[in-house]
């Protein structure tokens, strides 16, 4: 393990404990109790519904960035276990098990692989974008998400503007560009280690046959951005269930939309294993902006992480049982 990855590994450690902490500290325990036990079923199962759907959804928009043909049924296996991995691997270094299966047990190439997972997260990262556009909109005037003295929803917002137009433009100069844009990469890394120009031109050709695969059928590239759209829309759903399972917790589009972005975002700055702590944190801090008492807020904010990730796990866990292949291997051998 690098100096640097120790380093992070460290501050992210310190984040989460930091996190458990205050919410520990700022909710009251024995009012978040009796929310729990008021909660509604109906509207919790509707939530992990929703829950769940979102994994389906992503799994349409893996078939229709693949390069390689997979069937949806191969396609939701492989799906299910990289959404369990980078739920609970530090770093998001989980997004490395969705390429081990994929080349392991359907042939598909490392660089094709990594180049849908960048592609994804360019997506997601515009959708992020457009989340939280809309909840400025809608949450006009609410205070500062404040969290560790970060304003948690401007942090988001100029991260993914950044990467937006930073994906989108390497993006459209890679489909233009095609091999020469790769050979570009290659001989510039050749000046620094010939191996490592070797395996990044082959990673970088895997993105471009992504791309081009999208831009040459519409079709695809529709249906990619549609589940992007569908698979945001189903989270806020979830939100918004969970929110209605507790009785008094106003549900208006502001807390709903204020709530998610939140937890989304700190998802994206700060992805601990499991995202326990900074998810939470994040949830409460939403919630206590807009007047929710600490019991409900804390009630709720655990609440959403659990149905969340509770899909993500059951289905995972299966899939992985089913290729017969463990978590840490998947990691390991990449």
């Amino acid at each position: 393990m690098t100096a640097a990855r120790i380093g992070a590994t460290l501050l992210l450690v310190l984040a989460v404990v930091a996190s458990v902490g205050w919410v520990l500290w700022r909710v009251d325990l024995a009012a978040a109790a009796e929310a729990l036990a008021a909660a509604g079923p109906l509207a919790l199962g509707a939530a992990l519904v929703a829950s769940a759907a979102s994994i389906v959804l992503r799994t349409f928009r893996l078939q229709a960035m693949l390069p390689t043909r997979l069937g949806w049924a191969d396609a939701f296996v492989v799906m299910c276990i990289g959404s369990l991995a980078t739920s609970f691997v530090p770093l998001r270094m989980g997004e490395l098990a969705r390429p081990y299966v994929l080349a392991d047990r359907h042939g598909v190439t490392l660089g094709e692989s990594l180049g849908t997972i960048v592609v994804e997260r360019f997506l997601d990262v515009c959708a992020l974008l457009a989340l939280l556009a809309l909840t400025g909109w809608a949450a006009e005037g609410v205070a500062v998400v404040d969290v560790g003295g970060m304003d948690l929803l401007a942090a988001g917002l100029a991260l993914s503007r950044v990467v937006a137009v930073g994906g989108l433009t390497v993006l459209v100069l890679l489909v233009v560009l095609g091999e020469r844009g790769v050979a570009v990469v290659e001989r510039t890394l050749g000046l620094v280690s010939t191996g490592l120009a070797e395996r990044v031109a082959g990673q970088v050709r895997g993105l471009v046959e992504v791309a081009r695969t999208l831009a040459r059928s519409p079709l695809r590239l529709a249906i990619a951005v549609l589940t992007t759209a569908a698979t945001w829309a189903a989270a806020v759903g979830m939100t918004w269930c969970v929110v209605q399972a507790f009785p008094g917790l106003p549900a208006g589009l502001d807390l709903v939309l204020l709530f998610w972005s939140a937890c989304i975002t700190s998802m994206t700055l700060l992805p601990s294993p499991g995202f326990v702590g900074t998810f939470d944190a994040a949830g409460l801090a939403a919630l206590l902006v807009l007047g929710v008492a600490s019991g409900p807020a804390g009630a709720a904010a655990v609440t959403l992480h659990v149905v969340m990730l509770l899909p993500v796990v059951v289905l995972g866990l299966g899939a992985t049982l089913k290729v017969g292949v463990g978590l840490r291997s998947l990691v390991r051998e990449r």
